[in-house]
């Protein structure tokens, strides 16, 4: 009888953990969905929520935060609305999820060549963009915004990214990590992520 129960109770308890391993499988893949989502139009309340916290450029040495500049929130909303992704594995608090999307990393070494070839040649430019580095954030900024919304200037990538999920205030959130900002910026985090350090 005592082996009846234990096995009975046995039973139960794998039963249960296997439940609980399913349930936040579950969590994370409707964390994922809503994040992309808000990713998608770049709302950046809606993604916090759902984060660790939302990234800037305070540990970085670049003097623009690419997460958070009224021109980069354009960029990312007019780019992002066809993003689409698909889990391709999941594990013990990560998916790794592919997605389809704009590459803006591309599109930053684009524009910042065809700045500097243009300064190179014409001297009026060269003067203004050397009188502080302001000026040519700006014109970066804006430059990549008007390739934007040109038809064939923006690269299509599909690149896997490897998300943690972690409890925050009792809730299933994504942890902020260079995955994330990467992924965010359409990767061009990767071009300015240089730190303070």
């Amino acid at each position: 009888m005592k082996r009846i129960v234990l096995i009975l109770l046995s039973a139960v308890l794998i039963f249960s953990l296997t439940g609980c391993g399913s349930r936040q499988s579950e969590d994370e893949e409707e964390v994922l969905a809503a994040f992309t989502e808000a990713l998608r139009v770049y709302d950046r309340e809606a993604m916090t929520a759902l984060l660790t916290e939302f990234p800037d450029n305070t540990a970085y040495v670049y003097l623009d935060d690419i997460f958070n500049d009224e021109a980069y929130i354009l960029l990312y909303q007019t780019l992002y609305s066809d993003i689409t992704y698909a889990v391709r594995s999941r594990e013990k608090n990560r998916i790794v999820a592919e997605y389809t999307m704009p590459d803006v990393q591309t599109l930053y070494a684009g524009v910042s060549a065809a700045v500097l070839n243009l300064a190179l040649t014409d001297e009026t430019l060269q003067e203004k963009l050397q009188e502080n580095d302001e000026n040519a954030l700006i014109l970066i900024q804006q430059t990549m915004l008007s390739w934007a919304e040109q038809e064939d200037m923006v690269e299509t990538m599909t690149q896997e990214y490897t998300l943690s999920f972690t409890e925050k205030d009792g809730k299933t959130v994504i942890v902020c990590d260079d995955e994330l900002r990467a992924l965010i910026t359409g990767n061009f985090f990767l071009s300015k992520k240089t730190t303070l350090e």
